[in-house]
């Protein structure tokens, strides 16, 4: 009587439900033991916003910007205004450099208001060296804050 070892393999069909938003890993799968990863599914976002119906070309400071309208365009010329008093500001309290877990004193908008915040880190486009600095800042530029907050 002949004895030979004989391998048997049961084939059973796994149906599977991948997240939404998720697709099968191909190249981590490993479809033999049964292992199957997910990853998230790539979104396609515009290469240009001069292709999307909802923004328009203006010409901003003799460059031609893409913006969604000239509220935009006026919002994004204040904050840069802000951004260039910002370190005008900072020159004189001690240039445009922090350490990197030094105090800064920040201006933030939240919820229709300006609102005066501390930090160790980097949280904040207008930060200051000192509190008085921070202050007196969002008292004399309160008018191009306002047209600038919602960028900010």
């Amino acid at each position: 009587m002949d004895q030979r070892k004989t391998k048997i393999i049961i084939m059973k069909t796994l149906n599977i439900q991948i997240p939404e938003g998720y697709e099968v890993d191909k190249e981590k799968s490993n479809f033999n033991t049964g292992l199957v990863w997910y990853k998230e599914i790539e979104k396609e976002y515009p290469n240009h916003l001069h292709k999307t119906k909802h923004f328009r070309n203006y010409t901003m400071l003799g460059s031609t910007v893409n913006l969604s309208s000239s509220d935009r365009v006026i919002a994004f010329t204040a904050l840069m205004e802000l951004v260039e008093l910002r370190d005008a500001w900072n020159d004189i309290d001690g240039g445009r450099e922090f350490d990197k877990r030094g105090e800064r004193y920040e201006i933030k908008h939240n919820n229709g208001n300006f609102v005066k915040y501390f930090s160790n880190r980097r949280s904040s486009v207008l930060e200051f060296h000192n509190q008085s600095t921070r202050n007196l800042f969002l008292e004399t530029f309160k008018d191009l804050l306002e047209t600038a907050k919602e960028l900010l």
